[in-house]
């Protein structure tokens, strides 16, 4: 077997393979006979077919299945002889299968050359954050916003009110997919119709109809609308707006504080927002040293991975929104969100996976089992039957799997943080969350 390799534009790879065609003919001839023994041809009785019969009705199978046994059997053995590790499948094209040899290409990523450099002396910021009032009463008033209640208006809608609509739209008079709807109900001014149409309704009232023009933005997620105009016609059914709760004994109650009334709630907001400060700070801790290794260390990231954490990060993007009720389908977020618009972070976090691993390689990092059975038990914790918990996590092994690589990376994390040069930052807790957020 002979074995030689192109390299390619970037990461890609041209692997060229000669196999002795004997070594196809010897497969072919094992194929032949394997097939023998098992067809069945009017006639003759089960494995008693001659072999000349069996090529002329079954020879295109036969050779298919030796030209698979040749690859299989070449492929790996040409990959250890050249020292190569692809990134994904191969893309295969026989060049030539006549004569004394079969020759295939194997076309494929690999994966970049890492040297590491730059992980000694990162530079960091430690945020110095106090709880203040004003934290506590940010959270008492999402408190209040998320009990509020929808009393009835009688009067025009306003921004910030929530209305009942009928709506229909029409593009040059021909109604569109997805340009209707029945008694909808949206809040003005959130953004979750278009700022035309919104604008429109603001100043409606129940019972009113009216035409609204919206000209879809150039950006619009769905491509055959872009700059297109659309006459919508609405109907208002209801204007609600919104009443915020007094902050009294019920409220309070309400939150699960049975004694103690407001000063007891802003205590008990206090220590969870402590909490939350420490966590946040951590987090951004880990956001800026995995920042510096990826500024420090630019790769190229391998199609086939690049692609593949596409495909994750559109998986959880779906969970994350059908956990708020969308019942979005990852076909359909596909047409909503591309995957060029997904590439960007999927390119950082394929990229600073692949030098985390070789972090890992080059520092010889052991994942710190201790530290697994410190996180699970702090995973547990939040469940009534922690032990059955507990049981549940360490009999699932994909989940103890993923669980011991995030609390590796954590590792390679603290280490480099050890390392790095740290800086004292002022920053309120709000700023903090924003670091950490965007």
């Amino acid at each position: 077997m002979q074995v030689s390799v192109e390299a390619l534009e970037g990461l890609t790879r041209k692997m060229r393979v000669a196999v002795p065609s004997d070594d196809f003919q010897s497969a072919y001839q094992k194929s032949v006979r394997q097939l023998a023994r098992t067809v069945q041809l009017k006639g003759f009785r089960r494995g008693k077919v001659p072999l000349r019969i069996v090529e002329q009705q079954f020879g295109a199978r036969a050779r298919q299945d030796a030209l698979t046994e040749v690859l299989e059997s070449t492929y790996p053995a040409a990959l250890k002889q050249t020292d190569i590790k692809p990134a994904g499948q191969p893309e295969i094209d026989f060049e030539s299968m006549e004569g004394e040899e079969i020759v295939y290409t194997a076309t494929f990523d690999v994966y970049p050359d890492i040297q590491l450099s730059g992980l000694d002396g990162l530079k960091l910021e430690d945020a110095q954050t106090e709880i203040v009032d004003a934290d506590v009463d940010r959270v008492i008033e999402g408190l209040r916003e998320q009990r509020k209640s929808w009393p009835e208006k009688s009067g025009p809608a306003a921004e910030g009110d929530r209305v009942k609509i009928d709506f229909s739209g029409r593009i040059d008079g021909e109604e569109f997919a997805g340009g209707s709807g029945t008694d909808q109900q949206i809040v003005l001014g959130q953004g979750r119709f278009l700022p035309a149409l919104e604008e429109g309704i603001v100043g409606m009232q129940a019972g009113e109809e009216k035409v609204v023009d919206v000209t879809f933005p150039e950006d619009y997620h769905n491509e055959d609308l872009r700059e297109k105009t659309a006459a919508f016609s609405v109907t208002l059914h209801a204007v609600e707006t919104p009443e915020l709760p007094e902050i009294d004994e019920a409220f309070v109650e309400s939150l699960g504080v049975k004694e103690g009334g407001e000063e007891a709630l802003r205590t008990q907001i206090r220590e969870n927002l402590e909490r939350e400060r420490v966590k946040l700070a951590v987090q951004w801790r880990k956001l800026q040293v995995l920042e510096g290794v990826l500024q420090a260390n630019p790769i190229p990231v391998p199609a086939p991975v690049l692609a593949d954490e596409v495909q994750r990060l559109r998986g959880e993007t779906v969970r994350n929104m059908n956990m708020g009720g969308r019942g979005l389908s990852e076909e359909q977020l596909a047409q909503m969100i591309p995957d060029a618009a997904l590439e960007p972070q999927a390119q950082r976090r394929a990229a600073l996976g692949l030098l985390l691993g070789e972090i890992i390689k080059t520092e010889k990092v052991q994942v710190d089992e201790a530290k697994v059975e410190e996180r699970l038990r702090e995973m547990a914790a939040d469940y009534e039957e922690s032990e059955a918990a507990l049981s549940y996590y360490r009999g699932n092994q994909q989940f103890m799997s993923g669980l011991r690589a995030v609390v590796l990376e954590d590792q390679v994390v603290d280490m480099l943080a050890q390392r790095a040069t740290v800086t004292p930052v002022s920053l309120s807790f709000e700023e903090l969350g924003q670091k950490v957020r965007g």
